[in-house]
């Protein structure tokens, strides 16, 4: 299930809504790329747009490793 959707350029939106009108004057503090908010919401929108869950990536990385491990022995036997 995906929480985040993408909106305008570069604006993540949490359940379809603009999370900058939720968090009112933070957003008059910061800019918005070192907002927290904004950093959090991307970072997460990121995941979900590879759509691999954490766990499914690190599987992926260990499969990865293994295979770069076996290429390595293999080179070293030319």
């Amino acid at each position: 299930m995906r929480l985040t959707s993408r909106i305008g350029k570069g604006t993540v939106a949490w359940n379809n809504k603009d999370y900058c009108d939720e968090v009112g004057d933070l957003c008059k503090k910061v800019k918005c790329e070192d907002c927290p908010i904004y950093i959090l919401l991307n970072r997460l929108a990121e995941y979900e747009d590879i759509g691999f869950e954490p766990k499914e990536i690190k599987k992926l990385e260990k499969i990865a490793l293994y295979n770069a491990d076996k290429l390595i022995d293999k080179i070293e036997q030319i």
